[in-house]
């Protein structure tokens, strides 16, 4: 039999079940997207991991205690060991992050607070890595180095892609993904997490770029416009979810990124023990048993055993001898 390679596609797809029956194109196609959104829970959420809270209290007495502990610091008799921490014993009343940043009460954690009534506040990155009263660039330098790394990585992944498969260079992207995300998630250095975010950066265009070509070149021609549907349509659901999810749900930027965090991780593993290369770009570099092993072995995971032989339509036109043609149809 010679087919094409979009016939031989079709055939790794159960025609009597379902469900299982495509369930290989299933789980590439999950694997996907949801590499594609442990990026961008970060890029697309990152109004709500830098957003600055309105609200917040001081102690009443706050510069009194600041100027005491100072002079106590300054007392040169007395050793460190000897000073005691004097505390506040005024009222928490209301006031303003100018007020706080002017008077350095942001150095005090015990002196000032975020008021959490506020319905709009988040407890984000503003806290974790001690923003309040950094010059408005170092906030806005998170989001620049994103875009560095994203400049960085539409030269180096895609092109590699081509030239050594989507398979390894989509692990790649996830190891170098799933490193950035943990060292973001548990570290409190601003310098850390100008670097992680560039590297993170980096793996955009092999999830969004790789990672997609790479689900759409494992399923059928009818199922392709359905992938990039289904993407976008993620995409713009998880904005309305994590709005929802800081509203309703929590407060806490840290429980949704460390979900997706785990996700990119499993997404990690399927890659590593579950996926094979891609038929379509072995089909193009002219690996076409390599494609045919492939496309065999989706066609195992979707419950066809008996799958048959067959040789692709331009096997001949590409310097194949119609007797080894012949030999590889009847194996």
């Amino acid at each position: 039999r010679r087919l094409k390679f979009d016939e031989a596609v079709q055939e790794t797809i159960h025609p009597t079940r379902p469900f299982v029956g495509s369930l290989f194109q299933k789980i590439i196609i999950v694997c996907a997207i949801s590499s594609i959104m442990t990026g961008f829970v970060i890029l697309g959420g990152i109004s709500f991991l830098e957003k600055v809270p309105n609200k917040f209290e001081c102690k009443s007495d706050s510069l009194h205690v600041i100027h005491l502990r100072n002079e106590n610091m300054m007392h040169e008799s007395a050793s460190m060991a000897e000073l005691e921490p004097i505390k506040s014993s005024g009222d928490w009343k209301q006031c303003s992050q100018q007020y706080i940043c002017k008077n350095n009460l942001n150095l005090y954690k015990d002196l000032f607070r975020y008021d959490q009534t506020d319905p709009e506040y988040i407890d984000n990155w503003i806290q974790k890595f001690d923003l309040l009263c950094k010059p408005t660039e170092y906030i806005g330098l998170i989001g620049s180095c994103y875009m560095v790394g994203m400049f960085i990585g539409f030269f180096i992944l895609p092109p590699y892609s081509d030239s050594y498969g989507r398979r390894p260079i989509f692990i790649l992207t996830m190891i170098l993904s799933t490193v950035a995300q943990g060292v973001i998630l548990f570290t409190s250095s601003i310098h850390k997490l100008f670097l992680f975010m560039i590297i993170l950066g980096t793996t955009f265009s092999g999830k969004n770029i790789v990672g997609l070509n790479f689900a759409i070149e494992c399923t059928p021609e009818y199922y392709q416009q359905l992938v990039v549907s289904l993407y976008w349509t993620v995409e713009l659901f998880s904005i309305i979810m994590w709005s929802f999810y800081y509203q309703k749900l929590d407060k806490n930027w840290f429980p949704l990124q460390a979900v997706y965090f785990v996700g990119g991780i499993i997404t990690l593993i399927v890659a590593v023990f579950f996926l094979p290369e891609s038929p379509k770009y072995l089909y193009t570099k002219q690996k076409f048993e390599e494609a045919r092993q492939a496309l065999s072995y989706i066609a195992s995971f979707n419950g066809l055993r008996d799958h048959k032989k067959y040789v692709f339509d331009n096997e001949l036109t590409e310097g194949a001898s119609a007797s080894q043609l012949t030999e590889t149809a009847s194996q």
